[in-house]
């Protein structure tokens, strides 16, 4: 039962282990082959039927989020309402994705244009959710903004002394003291 190379167990495990290490570099160079072509489909994508194809065939890449968004973006030249659907896509399928705080920006951005209702929840979510975008004092003008239209001032005048305190470098900070000087 034993000879130089081991036990008969232990050439199988060995042979096993092969296998299986064989069939994963398999699978990993398909994805990875996979992942190049929708990259190639996402460069030479121009208009909405391309992004929908990639969305549609390339779920599972890193190019469905990116085409998502560039939907958005061309959506957004013809309706501003259109690309709502698009951008919430994004963020309930990829919200991890470092594309997300911008989808959930440019939704924000269309409900407080809209005047919607929902303005501060989602402000409020997207601070929550995003606390270390870049986008973070922009989204806090809005709230501020917001807040300042619906009377909320003690909220608004909040908002906008934190964006001074802690975000003073930008022009929101210049923007949040016009609008501090307004609300005294």
């Amino acid at each position: 039962n034993t000879s130089p190379h081991g036990t008969a167990s232990t050439r199988v495990e060995r042979s096993w282990n092969a296998a299986f290490s064989l069939s994963f570099l398999c699978v990993q160079r398909h994805n990875q082959k996979q992942e190049d072509a929708s990259q190639q489909a996402l460069a030479i994508a121009a208009n909405e039927n391309d992004f929908k194809e990639i969305i549609s065939s390339e779920s599972d890449t890193k190019s469905a989020p990116q085409s998502l968004f560039k939907l958005g973006q061309l959506k957004s030249k013809h309706d501003p309402k259109a690309p709502q659907s698009t951008y919430r896509e994004l963020l309930t399928h990829f919200p991890q994705h470092p594309l997300a705080p911008q989808a959930a920006y440019r939704n924000l951005e269309h409900l407080f244009h809209t005047h919607s209702t929902h303005v501060i929840e989602t402000g409020q979510r997207f601070l929550v959710t995003y606390k270390n975008s870049h986008l973070k004092p922009l989204v806090m003008l809005m709230l501020a903004q917001a807040h300042q239209r619906n009377n909320e001032i003690q909220s608004a005048r909040i908002l906008l002394e934190d964006i001074l305190i802690f975000h003073p470098q930008g022009s929101w900070s210049e923007k949040a003291n016009q609008l501090l000087k307004q609300l005294k």
